[in-house]
């Protein structure tokens, strides 16, 4: 059976922040058989990952098109 790893992010692997993570990855590589890392962001450049390593951009898609997400929270919640 494979081992996957869902890594819901800041932003890592995009731009600086989430350093303690970089320590990490390495680790990561061996223990799983594939990692997902799911950024809120991607903002700036994306650093290098090992190749079991993949990024789903989708959410941070979601997020950034003009608070989309943002919206349909309010409504469903505040009724906005």
């Amino acid at each position: 059976m494979s081992k996957t790893l869902v890594l819901i992010t800041t932003a890592f692997p995009f731009g600086r922040g989430e350093q303690f993570l970089e320590s990490e990855v390495d680790i990561l590589a061996t223990q799983f058989d594939r990692i997902v890392v799911v950024p809120q962001k991607k903002t700036g450049e994306a650093r290098s990952l090992p190749e079991n390593f993949f990024v789903d951009k989708g959410f941070a898609t979601l997020v950034s098109k003009d608070g989309a997400l943002k919206r349909v929270a309010l409504a469903i919640f505040i009724g906005q």
